[in-house]
């Protein structure tokens, strides 16, 4: 009842997921990181990894942690994790 159809709420669904393995990825690296990122480019829809000094969604201290969350991940789903629903 509270989406307009099934295919968003089974969206929100996967969305809520990822975030949770999100959250348990950065535990994992020690906590909320802000040196190495998952954003979209400015202007694109191509996902860039930057060093950056601030927060991001996805964010971690390590660029291990970084690259394997992006590699158990599809693009598909680090931009819905980015975006949101």
């Amino acid at each position: 009842i509270a989406f307009h159809d099934k295919e968003t709420a089974e969206k929100y669904l996967t969305y809520l997921k990822l975030e949770q393995e999100l959250r348990r990825a950065q535990a994992a690296d020690g906590g909320l990181g802000d040196k190495y990122c998952i954003t979209l480019g400015k202007g694109t829809d191509n996902l860039v990894f930057p060093v950056s000094g601030y927060y991001e969604k996805i964010s971690f201290n390590t660029r291990e942690a970084r690259d394997k969350f992006k590699a158990t991940h599809t693009d598909e789903q680090l931009k819905l994790l980015i975006r949101g629903v």
